[in-house]
């Protein structure tokens, strides 16, 4: 912890996600490889036992990590699965409109 973190508490309403928050930060800037667990829990302001009081240690960690990159990822294809299923429907309704147009004249 920095000598201003030292002195100030930590409250956090759920400190198991900042920290994997905190570790995806990290892991994207420097690697998994180089991922520490005491690193992840100076850099969200609380002492490394506050970390492994929620994961036992780094491996724990980074597979909470894959599980939020995981979920990330699901999020996204889905998102962009709807958006194409909308544009489908869309292209289908102005396509079935305009034949029905073109067909009565």
């Amino acid at each position: 912890m920095t000598p201003e973190q030292v002195g100030r508490s930590y409250h956090h309403g759920d400190l198991r996600s900042a920290l994997v928050a905190a570790a995806v930060a990290r892991v994207e800037e420097v690697g998994a490889e180089h991922l520490s667990l005491r690193a992840v829990a100076a850099e969200v302001g609380v002492s490394p036992s506050a970390a492994y009081h929620h994961f036992a240690d780094k491996d724990a960690l980074l597979g909470e990590v894959a599980a939020t990159g995981l979920q990330m990822l699901v999020e996204a294809v889905s998102t962009d699965v709807a958006a194409e299923e909308m544009l489908f429907t869309s292209l289908v309704k102005r396509d079935t409109s305009f034949a029905v147009a073109i067909s009565s004249k």
